[in-house]
């Protein structure tokens, strides 16, 4: 019988709480962290509302506990805060000889960093270390350093879904018996790129969001990076962990329809759905 994954550590940083306890409380008692834009530089600030942590880049810095050196991208600290949180809270240490992978999910990188010194790059003759930390593997190595992680690392980059194909992608890798127990998750901090992406495809909502309104007129953006430990059960149960869930069921599929939209027949949402409750042998009227 095959192992089950299960989730034995959370972390996450959001515009509404620091970690997993301030978030939840925030949203139980309906708390909005999409507010006027503080720490983006933009020429949009005062016409689009986001939710952006409310700390700044040396704010980040401290919380991050970090004994790495700089530079630091902002998505970088955003997630060496998440990760580092669902590794205490699934009480890891790698002084166990355990095999642990890294799969990491972002799609800016590290282009808060190079929007902020680009000018700098193209007028100035000295050296940029910011310059090595745009792609988007940068925040992988970096929260892998600072948890010691070398068994096996990983960056997904696949727009909207990343954080999702990489929590996928590490059950697969714990299956398939390549590491025993992975941190998987995403980063991604708001950026110029992003909010001026949006504002061209003309989707973005000057006041808060209206899912399912009449009167809907399009999105906010925010910031934001959530981890979890994922490992077998038996060995989570070996080692006493407390376990918050099983991954029972997961799939991801394609349109093949448009870049920005989904096809008039759901194909794609339909599929994955159907996918995931087969893999999870669930029929739909059980959920």
């Amino acid at each position: 019988m095959a192992s089950k994954i299960v989730i034995t550590g959370i972390g996450i940083i959001t515009s509404i709480g620091r970690n997993a306890e301030e978030t939840f409380h925030s949203l139980v008692n309906g708390k909005s962290g999409v507010k006027p834009i503080k720490i983006l530089e933009t020429i949009h600030k005062d016409k689009f509302v986001a939710g952006e942590i409310p700390l700044t880049h040396d704010e980040l810095i401290t919380l991050s506990g970090t004994r790495l050196k700089p530079p630091f991208t902002r998505t970088a600290l955003l997630g060496m805060i998440a990760a580092r949180q669902a590794w205490e809270d699934a009480g890891l240490n790698m002084d166990d000889n355990v095999r642990t992978g890294l799969v990491s999910a972002t799609t800016t990188g590290g282009m808060d960093r190079t929007e902020l010194h680009y000018n700098d790059f193209l007028h100035k003759d000295e050296p940029n270390p910011y310059i090595e930390t745009h792609h988007a593997g940068n925040s992988t190595e970096m929260i892998a350093r600072d948890l010691h992680i070398s068994d096996y690392l990983t960056t997904v980059s696949t727009a909207c879904s990343s954080s999702l194909n990489s929590i996928m992608f590490g059950a697969r890798l714990i299956k398939n018996g390549i590491v025993d127990r992975v941190v998987a998750g995403g980063t991604d901090a708001l950026t110029k790129f992003t909010l001026n992406g949006f504002n061209t495809l003309m989707i973005l909502d000057k006041t808060l969001c209206r899912p399912f309104d009449e009167q809907r007129a399009g999105l906010n953006l925010g910031e934001g990076a959530a981890y979890l430990v994922l490992e077998k059960e038996e060995d989570a149960r070996k080692t006493g962990k407390h376990i918050y869930a099983e991954l029972s069921g997961y799939a991801n599929a394609n349109d093949a329809f448009h870049q920005t939209a989904s096809s008039e027949e759901g194909e794609g949402p339909f599929l994955a759905m159907k996918k995931a409750l087969q893999k999870a042998a669930l029929s739909p009227d059980e959920i």
